[in-house]
């Protein structure tokens, strides 16, 4: 299979947090060579941290266990710290219990190092940082949601609102600025109901009234 051949898909520019040479290498081969994929490299969480400052990453590799940082903990300084930031996990053998925590703790996936391959980092990279725009934009649809509560300003004739600038707009517009509602039109049983009876006294006045 040729693992560059989703040329509709991100460019992934990827940070390998990592202590391990031997490691850092097999992963770096696997990655290396396929089209839109850049992978950079730190054998240390405060090395991490440096190289993640300058906000050209969009998917984090990661070994829990560094020098300066172990388990758990170091996902969570890395979330704490780059929240917005999507994290693959890497594990060693027989720790998958530590991977299945790492995802509970807020990674978007976790790799065994033993059953590595181009394919499968590959694959678990792209899931990561779709799942992340998922979850931002699910996020964000959420706060426009509660920026909806409260008193709103509703004009009795007319039904259009007053925005936040004093301005009065119409309720679909309004409504669809602020979260990810979409709008279908048309008539509720009372208001078709007025309809037919005022669309048949125009068809057949009453006597007198011509």
């Amino acid at each position: 299979m040729n693992l560059s051949s989703h040329t509709e898909e991100a460019s992934l520019s990827t940070l390998l947090i990592e202590d391990n040479a031997g490691d850092r290498e097999l992963l770096a081969g696997m990655l290396d060579g396929i089209k839109d994929v850049s992978l950079d490299e730190a054998d240390t969480l405060e090395k991490g941290f440096r190289l993640l400052g300058s906000g050209k990453y969009n998917s984090i590799l990661l070994d829990l266990n560094l020098p300066d940082s172990s388990g758990v903990n170091t996902l969570l300084k890395i979330l704490i710290a780059f929240p917005d930031q999507p994290v693959v996990v890497l594990t060693g053998y027989d720790e998958s219990d530590l991977g299945i925590l790492a995802v509970k703790s807020g990674a978007q996936d976790f790799l065994n190092k033993q059953d590595l391959s181009a394919h499968l980092l590959l694959h678990s990279l792209r899931y990561a940082v779709e799942r992340n725009k998922l979850m931002r934009r699910r996020k964000q649809s959420l706060h426009e949601i509660e920026r909806l509560r409260g008193l709103l300003p509703i004009c009795m004739k007319c039904k259009k609102i007053r925005n936040d600038s004093g301005y009065w707009e119409q309720i679909e517009k309004y409504l669809a600025e602020r979260s990810s509602v979409k709008f279908t039109h048309g008539l509720c049983p009372d208001c078709c109901a007025a309809f037919m009876k005022e669309s048949i006294a125009q068809l057949h006045p009453a006597p007198g009234r011509r």
